[in-house]
């Protein structure tokens, strides 16, 4: 197992957490400001660089990572009661071009073992739809040719929450192509 680390609409939510999410995502050199919000960011972007395996990324959007704004409070409670998680597989042929893995699934699995329920279709809540939408395809978009394999998956929190403590000492597990990577809490930031 591997443990790694309202009132203005959702277009300016969308971007707030664009910008965080964008902080988060590698694409510039190493914070030395040790903000709570960078501390978040830090722990809850996993990238696991598997050699002849690919490189596997796997982001937690939940609350400690919603930048400070008039919005923060109603989107940090949306995200306290989902676990929102973007993933992607990639590797890279002997030809050297990248190949994007696609997931079937992801399961998500709390501190007792018990998977997360999963929301799909028709159960998405619209709210939720509404602020994440235009953060997963800014997202996908500056993350290049990874961005296109990233997929996104919503679970019912049930008993994980990011800023709750667990006597367990892992509060949440995601499987990914054959690596378990774990959050415990509360996660820094909170």
């Amino acid at each position: 197992m591997k443990r790694f680390g309202r009132a203005l609409g959702p277009g300016l939510l969308a971007l707030g957490l664009l910008a965080l999410l964008l902080a988060a995502s590698g694409a510039q050199a190493r914070k030395w400001s040790r903000t709570p919000l960078d501390r978040a960011q830090d722990y809850l972007t996993i990238t696991d660089n598997r050699g002849a395996d690919g490189l596997v990324v796997l982001i937690w959007l939940a609350p400690p990572v919603v930048p400070p704004g008039p919005m923060q409070g109603a989107v940090r409670e949306m995200l306290d009661k989902y676990v929102v998680l973007a993933a992607v597989h990639a590797r890279v042929g002997a030809d050297n071009k990248m190949s994007l893995e696609r997931l079937p699934s992801l399961q998500a699995l709390d501190a007792a073992g018990k998977p997360l329920t999963g929301l799909n279709g028709t159960a998405l809540p619209a709210d939720l739809m509404r602020t994440i939408g235009p953060v997963q395809a800014d997202l996908m978009h500056s993350f290049g040719t990874l961005g296109q394999g990233m997929q996104w998956f919503l679970f019912e929190a049930g008993s994980v929450h990011a800023c709750a403590k667990t006597d367990a000492p892992v509060a949440l597990s995601v499987p990914v192509a054959g690596e378990t990577y774990t959050f415990a809490t509360p996660v820094p930031g909170c």
